[in-house]
């Protein structure tokens, strides 16, 4: 059977297709949108071997994003069960409908009151971005209608329906009675009629009470949930996803499903959650469009039915992975050569180190502009600003633009600025960070030695936390001491913080035998202390991934990584979907990289290609002209 990877809307069961099949359909996404109830978990039962399927995703190099229409948690509640049930995500991979609702009324500068029929998901999200609300919590019947005579505060210019297990009569009069003023805004969460259980039991959802209020209002809610175009545009603007190469997987034909149709996704039902295979079967017969729609590509019984054969995957690409690159022929240089237009470089460990070029790099930098490659400063550096790294890549005689470079402290100053953050940060790092900060006009203190006297005891009583601080950036910092550990712990343990690192490097690149721990050994003792992770901001996560791609406007069939580091560099280019290239002049060594090929199972991450230095590039270019 020949596979023909578009919008077939067939419902082709995936057992039905070879091994062979099975793996062109992998090689057909990189990236991969999931629902989560019904097709992860059931409440809070993980279903088997899905946290398997969707972590092995991640480690092949593909982007994944959780998309759910539940408004009962925020993004960061969401990682956290996420994490609980073994699945690899962060606050950023998460698209929940309480999330979107807040989103969107800040996109529109709603600066009123929002009433909420909805759960503590909602006001959270809400009060992230600074907009009041009321009416979560019970609003329970009296005893006669006559307590029903409320005065609608003047204050309110929206209501969200979302879950809510004390919807109640009171609730639909309120709702009703603000959304007779049409100024005021009316959102709904999503529109799904009932939960997937593992009980006999119908438990409704928020669709049934967006449907009443819109019965009783009289109004069409706008739905920020699937299959609406509010979650569709976000999905499309914020990630850069391209359609053909995205998947989405869902148990709900009406939701999931059907926005898979609508943005041009190829679509994955499984039959653990809420549509069945009969539904299907009638849909595929039925001459109606709105019924097709409904109608999967593929379908399969469980996600974990796809674990065995993600598995042999993950061990052919194993097999054919990591090439040194003076052993490729003449012909398999040239194609490896043309197969990439835009370079992303680390630079400590490829460049130079500390103070000292690494021979051969700067002309194998200018070989590669002259064949036409773009050419890409990716840095997890974080002591110096973008200006002084570019006075340091200058000084090194490297030819490059400000616009070329993108280092760590620059993330942390953006990250906060798109948050519009306007409190101030307490900061573990160095002037690097502390430049980038003032920068975008945000206030910082912390910087520099921490000359708190006395013992513990004292460092403790002397310490009154500020009030202003809204945020805590961690990144390198020589002044690490007990009293910055005390201070970032006790801010970062309140979760309406922001907890950021600039990047997760345990270690530095180092010119001799010494070692030089990096951000990541202060990270660590600082989330074990706070009871929280930090949101990373460097390689390999999420956020700079998704930075290359809107700044440099790359595509990542055409792009080569390069880097010293498999856990930042080359994990980052694996789930980018780049070509990656290691070279070992810098953290990882030749004998750690011959341990890992040995003994695939004991790493996941492996380079396409590896090179003892990047000036190998330019002695294969001569000796295979």
């Amino acid at each position: 059977m020949e596979i023909i990877f578009h919008r077939t809307m067939a419902a082709v069961n995936l057992k039905s297709l070879s091994s062979k099949e099975i793996i062109e359909f992998f090689d057909s996404f990189d990236t991969v949108l999931t629902d989560c109830d019904g097709v992860l978990w059931m409440e809070m039962t993980p279903l088997h071997q899905s946290a398997e399927v969707m972590n092995t995703f991640q480690e092949l190099g593909k982007r994944v994003f959780y998309v759910t229409n539940n408004s009962t948690k925020t993004r960061e509640e969401f990682a956290e069960k996420c994490k609980l049930l073994n699945f690899k995500a962060s606050e950023e991979n998460i698209l929940c409908t309480s999330h979107l609702a807040a989103n969107y009324l800040k996109n529109i500068s709603f600066n009123r009151k929002v009433y909420v029929i909805g759960k503590s998901g909602i006001t959270k999200e809400l009060e992230k971005v600074g907009i009041a609300h009321c009416g979560t919590g019970p609003d329970p019947m009296g005893d006669d209608l006559t307590t029903l005579l409320i005065e609608k505060d003047p204050d309110v210019g929206a209501v969200i329906v979302g879950y809510d297990e004390h919807f109640s009569y009171p609730k639909m009069v309120k709702a009703a009675s603000y959304l007779a003023d049409h100024d005021v805004h009316f959102i709904g969460t999503n529109t799904d009629e009932r939960f997937p259980t593992s009980k006999s039991i119908v438990m409704p959802g928020t669709g049934s009470f967006v449907r009443c209020i819109e019965t009783c209002s009289e109004r069409k809610a706008t739905i920020m949930g699937k299959p609406e175009p509010y979650v569709a545009d976000m999905i499309k603007q914020k990630y850069n996803v391209d359609p053909k190469r995205t998947l989405m997987i869902g148990d709900r034909a009406n939701t999931d499903i059907l926005l898979g149709t609508r943005c041009g996704f190829k679509t994955l039902l499984v039959l653990s959650g809420v549509t069945h295979l009969e539904e299907v079967e009638k849909w595929k017969q039925s001459t109606r469009q709105e019924d097709r729609d409904l109608v999967a590509d593929y379908y399969i019984d469980t996600l974990g039915d796809l674990y065995p054969h993600l598995q042999k995957l993950k061990k052919e690409q194993k097999m054919a992975a990591c090439k040194y690159l003076k052993d490729l022929s003449k012909g398999e240089f040239r194609k490896f050569l043309e197969s990439f237009d835009v370079v992303l470089s680390d630079c400590d460990g490829v460049l130079w180190r500390e103070h000292d070029v690494i021979e051969g790099s700067p002309e194998t930098v200018v070989k590669l502009r002259e064949l036409g490659k773009k050419f890409f400063y990716i840095t997890n550096n974080n002591s110096k600003s973008r200006v002084e790294m570019l006075d340091k890549i200058r000084s090194h005689t490297y030819d490059v633009k400000l616009e070329e470079i993108l280092c760590s402290s620059y993330l942390a100053a953006i990250y906060l600025k798109q948050l519009k953050f306007n409190k101030k940060v307490y900061l573990v790092g160095s002037e690097g960070i502390s430049r980038e900060l003032d920068a975008q006009g945000i206030e910082h203190v912390g910087l520099g030695p921490d000359v708190t006297e006395g013992d513990e005891l004292d460092i403790l009583f002397k310490f009154k936390p500020d009030s202003e601080v809204g945020a805590v950036v961690v990144g390198f910092d020589r002044h690490f001491s007990y009293q910055k550990i005390v201070k970032a712990a006790t801010y970062a343990y309140d979760k309406n913080i922001h907890f950021i690192c600039t990047n997760p490097d345990v270690e530095r690149p180092s010119p001799n035998t010494v070692r030089y721990p990096g951000a990541g050994c202060f990270l660590s003792a600082i989330e074990k202390i706070a009871k929280r992770n930090a949101v990373i901001l460097g390689k390999p996560e999420p956020f700079v991934s998704e930075i290359i791609k809107k700044k440099y406007g790359v595509d990542p069939a055409r792009t080569l990584m390069i880097g010293d580091n498999l856990n930042t560099d080359i994990l980052l280019g694996q789930r980018c979907g780049f070509t990656t290239l290691l070279v070992m002049s810098g953290i990882t060594t030749p004998e750690e990289l011959a341990s890992i090929k040995k003994n695939p199972k004991g790493s996941p991450i492996l380079p396409n290609f590896y090179a003892d230095q990047l000036s190998d590039v330019l002695d294969c270019l001569s000796s295979r002209p």
